[in-house]
């Protein structure tokens, strides 16, 4: 009996010895850090002051306006799951200003109003990412007040 016994300490020292060495040599798994927020949990938030406009963050539609010298961009962050309207106003600003927005199909809406004059690239607060969202603009005198939008994505 003492033959057999002494074989089984014998194994379990070796697993033991090989798990503990296993554990020394394989590095530590590293988690991702959790989102600033997530969801709703955006709602009227920054995504440029929170991160969630970092490397999870894509251009999901676009159109231009004016000539082209307006792109309004609907953006979505897969981190933080997210949405936010984004418009760079590149060569000339238009003479009348107007606004833009983003809206989810909860009813949420983030708006942001550019003046006369303004070359820039800007951007809405966030809105809960999960429902579907949609970018927005308004030409307040250049085309009588039009008004285009992204598709519901």
């Amino acid at each position: 009996m003492k033959p057999v016994i002494s074989r089984i300490v014998q194994a379990l020292v070796a697993v033991s010895f090989v798990a503990a060495m296993t554990a020394v040599v394989a590095p530590a798994a590293r988690a991702d850090p959790p989102p600033p927020c997530y969801g709703s949990g955006c709602n009227g938030k920054d995504p440029q002051a929170t991160g969630c406009s970092g490397s999870f963050a894509y251009t999901v539609a676009s159109f231009t306006v004016d000539y082209g010298y307006i792109r309004v961009m609907l953006r979505y962050s897969d981190w933080c799951h997210a949405n936010w309207t984004t418009v760079s106003i590149q060569q000339y600003a238009p003479a009348d200003g107007g606004e833009f927005w983003v809206e989810n199909t909860y009813g949420n809406k983030q708006y942001y109003g550019f003046d006369v004059g303004q070359y820039s690239t800007f951007w809405t607060n966030m809105v809960n990412g999960i429902p579907k969202a949609r970018s927005c603009e308004f030409d307040n005198v250049t085309y009588n007040g039009t008004t285009g939008c992204t598709g519901w994505y």
